[in-house]
């Protein structure tokens, strides 16, 4: 059974490569985020694997298929997503 050591970074190391592979493979993102003025586009499966609060908000949804959040009132805004 694989265990999930930490990294230094306190990712655990299968999550930090499933990261690196989606980002090798070009995979279209699924999901856009607004924060105040600013736009991320996004891939859904790394924000609920890192997010409670955005794991969370994906499966209250009442939307079948979530592709935009608005987090315009998140603390710090979009300098500290």
């Amino acid at each position: 059974m694989a265990s999930h050591v930490k990294s230094n970074g306190g990712i655990s190391i299968a999550r930090e490569r499933i990261g690196q592979w989606l980002l090798s493979q070009e995979i279209p993102t699924d999901i856009d985020v607004k924060v105040g003025k600013a736009n991320f586009s996004l891939h859904k499966f790394m924000l609920v694997a890192k997010s409670n609060y955005m794991r969370k908000m994906v499966m209250e949804s009442k939307e079948a298929e979530l592709t935009r959040i608005d987090l315009s009132n998140i603390p710090g805004g979009p300098r500290d997503i």
